[in-house]
């Protein structure tokens, strides 16, 4: 795992509700470049490990293949592009969520929806997904169209650049859905600035403190939350039944988790997932 975010931290915080439920001990390793992870992948092939829990990248699929061919099971979690055919998958439905996203706008608002998408990366399957589920659930609506995409990078200066752009060129835009990333955290400030003279409606991926805080002063109008709890928690009980029986179907080995769409109205109830222990990790 990459502990650089916390999202990270709150999958971490799953895996340790679970080892405490499943009798089991998972090691934190954080890497900063596939050298890195190849090396974590084998000494965890050195010390038969009972399991590997990673994020499901291309990259390591020689390594991970040495840890296939000794029987130590391996479950991707957040995407999964590795070409391993046993491996186990937490699912996050993300064009189900990104749906969801444009069906709350669609009850929130009244009259035309021009809605700006704005995304981290036209590479990432996760965000490929979310833009798919966008445009295929506006499609539905005859008052409701994206007037613009916009790719940030990440970088907060791109995204104030490219918003200012985007509503310059697209004055018609009331309404914005960001893909999540760091656009989600970036975008509330920026809203701000906009609200007397350009008013947006606002729907963002991933709850974290700072887009709860967005959405308790009305900056943002819903959040979809993703369980990272859970996924972790998910994980290690999918590693611990893969280890009990080496006969699960495909579909077994693949858990799906549904995302919430968070409001000011049931912010409390989930505010809770944010709170995660301070946890170890071994740095590479």
């Amino acid at each position: 795992m990459s502990a650089s975010r916390e999202y990270e931290a709150q999958i971490a915080s799953g895996v340790k509700e679970a080892d405490a439920a499943f009798h089991t001990d998972t090691l934190l390793e954080t890497y900063q470049n596939t050298e890195q992870l190849e090396e974590c992948i084998q000494d965890a092939v050195n010390s038969n490990a009972d399991g590997i829990i990673m994020q499901g990248i291309s990259e390591a699929d020689s390594a991970l293949r040495k840890a296939e061919d000794q029987g130590i099971p391996v479950v991707f979690y957040d995407h999964n592009e590795s070409q391993l055919e046993n491996a186990g998958f937490i699912s996050v439905d993300n064009q189900k969520a990104a749906e969801d996203a444009v069906q709350f706008l669609e009850q929130q608002m009244t009259g035309e929806k021009n809605i700006l998408i704005i995304t981290a990366s036209a590479d990432s399957d996760v965000l490929k997904q979310r833009m798919n589920g966008c445009a295929e659930e506006a499609a539905h609506y005859t008052d409701m169209r994206i007037s613009e995409v916009i790719e940030d990078a990440g970088d907060e200066l791109l995204l104030k650049e490219k918003l200012n752009q985007a509503i310059e060129e697209h004055p018609e835009i009331n309404a914005v859905i960001c893909l999540g990333g760091a656009g989600s955290e970036s975008l509330g400030g920026l809203i701000r600035e906009y609200r007397t003279e350009h008013p947006l409606t606002a729907v963002v991926f991933d709850l974290t403190e700072k887009t709860t805080e967005y959405v308790r002063d009305g900056i943002y109008q819903a959040v979809m939350m993703q369980d990272t709890k859970k996924i972790g928690y998910e994980a290690v009980q999918l590693l611990h039944g893969m280890n009990d029986r080496k006969d699960l179907s495909a579909a077994d080995l693949t858990v799906n988790i549904q995302m919430t769409t968070v409001t000011g109205d049931n912010l409390n109830d989930y505010s809770e997932a944010l709170k995660h222990e301070k946890l170890e990790w071994n740095q590479y």
